[in-house]
């Protein structure tokens, strides 16, 4: 699971794009979803919106493999963030 959030821990604007990337050592391996668009979310009168996680499925070579999957997002502002997540 893939939660992106804002620095306080806000749902991200609406039009965020986010991509996802596997690699097992200099190997790429299928990431589905490989991209996603945050939607337009309208919070309630009083209500807290919590920022949504999405499921990643990666295709690990084998399940000795290690890897990392990097997480690149692009808000519609221009700021880019990236981060990597081991995979054991």
């Amino acid at each position: 699971m893939v939660t992106v959030k804002d620095v306080m821990g806000n749902i991200m604007p609406a039009g965020t794009n986010v991509s996802m990337a596997a690699l097992f050592g200099i190997t790429g391996a299928p990431v589905s979803p490989s991209s996603l668009k945050i939607p337009n979310v309208v919070r309630p009168v009083g209500g807290n919106i919590i920022p949504p996680s999405y499921l990643i499925t990666v295709g690990c070579p084998s399940l000795t493999s290690r890897g990392k999957l990097t997480v690149t997002v692009i808000t519609p502002g221009g700021t880019t963030s990236i981060g990597n997540i081991t995979i054991n």
